[in-house]
């Protein structure tokens, strides 16, 4: 098989093969990489002469890899051959022999006149609401992206209803964080343009993962058609690298107000050096768990100063200033 790697990364990665809803291998982000290397053969769907079909391949790295995953790579060859009567696609990640006996599939479907417009977003708890006016026919499906800083996408999804559909909640996304979304309108296998761009900050606390039916790397513009040619062709997945450094303080700042007025609850009516030496205790402890807590945020976005959340970007001052005004109540009603 013609596939190598550093170490065990391949075994990391997570790798799924979808055709716009329906997935043929890695549907329940639990496959990797190395799985599909050892499953040979993997059969998509039957292309029927003249027609054609978009798959998205999407590999993604889990957060909660650590650095010991840097400067490591994994390389395979992907092969698409066309066998049969009826233009059945084959991928074979160990390699192997590709065949080619249909016609190349073209893609005749008119784009979409327009973009939609997006008229409002809505922020909820964990929760985004967008609605938009519909694009100009034709259009057989719409496709929401979104990314945390403008003009970059890093997650997709390619279907969240067909033509007629103005709206759509993405659900259990993590909040205090900004999101930059677009919408774009879609006709068979081609796409029309994005819509303009909106910014939003959900509330609620983090949540792992992606929401469901969003996919790494899926945008619905740069996806490369399937063409057969006479003979075996090697290939390679072009992709773009997917890294998800969430900022988590909602449940840091919550503990810290609870430690903060049980410690000046039990102390109300005592007022010593020692006892106030002791309650700055409390704001170290949780900038320290913090920075533990969200290493590669801290990472990625404090030290190079470019944080997208204002509460994480500034988190050091914000919990001395709390503790400040915690300590000047508990003065004040104590005299």
């Amino acid at each position: 098989a013609n596939t190598s790697q550093t170490g065990d990364f391949a075994s990391n990665l997570f790798f799924r093969v979808d055709e716009g809803a329906t997935n043929y291998f890695g549907g329940s982000d639990d496959k990797t990489m190395k799985n599909f290397w050892d499953n040979g053969e993997t059969n998509l769907s039957d292309i029927s002469s003249g027609n054609s079909s978009i798959y998205t391949i999407s590999v993604a790295m889990p957060a909660s890899l650590g650095n010991e995953f840097q400067g490591t790579t994994a390389k395979f060859d992907l092969i698409v051959g066309f066998v049969g009567t009826e233009s059945k696609v084959i991928i074979s990640g160990g390699g192997g022999a590709a065949l080619a006996a249909a016609t190349a599939p073209i893609c005749n479907d008119q784009a979409p006149g327009s973009a939609p417009t997006i008229l409002s977003v809505t922020s909820g708890v964990n929760s985004i609401t967008l609605t938009w006016s519909e694009a100009s026919d034709p259009v057989s499906y719409y496709l929401i992206a979104y990314g945390t800083s403008p003009g970059t996408y890093s997650y997709g999804n390619p279907n969240v209803g067909g033509k007629g559909t103005t709206s759509y909640t993405i659900n259990s996304i993590s909040g205090g964080v900004t999101y930059y979304l677009v919408v774009r309108a879609g006709n068979g296998c081609t796409p029309g343009p994005f819509s303009g761009e909106v910014s939003t900050t959900p509330g609620g606390g983090f949540i792992a993962g992606a929401p469901a039916g969003f996919l790494p790397g899926v945008l619905g513009a740069t996806t490369e058609e399937l063409t057969p040619s006479p003979t075996p062709q090697k290939g390679e997945i072009k992709g773009i690298e997917v890294q998800t450094c969430s900022c988590r303080w909602f449940l840091i700042v919550l503990g810290e107000i609870i430690a903060l007025i049980a410690y000046f609850l039990v102390f109300k009516n005592k007022k010593t050096t020692k006892l106030l030496l002791l309650s700055i205790l409390i704001p170290i402890l949780t900038q320290i768990g913090f920075v533990l807590i969200n290493k590669c945020f801290v990472y990625k976005y404090l030290i190079l100063n470019n944080a997208p959340d204002f509460v994480c970007k500034y988190f050091i001052l914000i919990n001395f200033i709390l503790f400040l005004t915690f300590l000047k109540f508990w003065r004040k009603r104590n005299g």
